[in-house]
């Protein structure tokens, strides 16, 4: 009884610390934000209403309290959880870390969702889980100052279909990239962070392939309906159509020379489809 008492205690101090903030301001865009001060600069803050920030946000890159002037220069944990009507960020240059947990899931509610993000040069660390669940969000350009992604960072973000992590990062989380379908990255970084469906290769229309041959087919990048595998085809790489939910048709080629190599089980795997026509010669 006595431990259930004190775990409760702590809980519920985590939490009111975790909402805690010393000011208000409201934003450019309309919104009211919350701030902290550290160091000497403001972060902005989780708190209990900040789950009403909707629409297109612009973080300003200054905030006043007291009468003093306070540059932004970063956005703490949790900051924008659970923000379901938020649809577009765009955080000032000054900015340097995106805390953990700072936009998970923004797209589960409200039928919409965070959709794009301007993150600014000067970031260069992105927490754990910072856009875990944002699957409304279809882009995301990260700057070439980031050396450093959180585990789960982009956990879900089903809607984005390609990625570029710039070659200067060199730690990536595990499963930062889960779900996201193709991944552009020639750096250092080692390890098993991915989760993605296809590492670099060779982007030709809405297909990635592992070479210039395009005899290994990664990725299928395109919106869906019939698909036509091309001709050169031999081999398609496990996961190569996951979550293709508008695929109705695909067509794969007749390898009159050898046998096509195919990872069955994760062609179809989570989404629709109606028909798969395979070509003669193919088991």
């Amino acid at each position: 009884m006595v431990k259930r008492l004190l775990f409760a205690t702590l809980m519920a101090l985590c939490a009111a610390t975790a909402l805690a903030y010393d000011f208000s301001a409201v934003a450019p865009s309309g919104q009211t934000l919350y701030y902290n001060i550290v160091d000497g600069h403001a972060e902005v803050a989780r708190s209990t209403s900040s789950s009403y920030v909707t629409g297109d946000l612009v973080i300003p890159s200054t905030v006043t309290y007291n009468d003093v002037s306070y540059t932004v220069t970063s956005i703490g944990s949790y900051a924008f959880r659970d923000c379901g009507g938020l649809t577009s960020v765009t955080i000032p240059d000054a900015v340097t870390s995106i805390g953990s947990y700072a936009f998970r899931d923004c797209a589960f509610r409200d039928c919409s969702g965070l959709t794009s993000v301007t993150i600014p040069d000067g970031v260069t660390s992105i927490g754990n889980s910072a856009f875990s669940g944002c699957s409304s969000l279809t882009s995301v350009t990260i700057p070439d100052g980031v050396t450093t992604i959180g585990d789960f960072a982009f956990y879900g973000c089903t809607g984005l279909t390609s990625v570029t992590i710039p070659d200067g990062v060199t730690s990536i989380g595990n499963n930062a990239f889960y779900n996201v379908r193709h991944i552009e990255y020639y750096g250092s970084a080692t390890g098993s962070p991915w989760g993605a469906i296809s590492m670099n290769g060779v982007t030709d229309g809405d297909f990635v392939f592992s070479d210039t041959t395009k005899h290994y087919l990664l990725a299928y990048l395109g919106a869906g309906g019939e698909v036509a595998i091309p001709s050169t085809v031999d081999t398609i790489g496990r996961g190569a159509f996951y979550r293709c939910s508008g695929l109705t048709s695909v067509t794969i080629p007749d390898r009159q020379r050898g046998l096509l190599w195919l990872h069955w089980p994760d062609l179809c795997h989570h989404r629709q489809r109606r028909h798969l026509h395979r070509q003669r010669g193919l088991p």
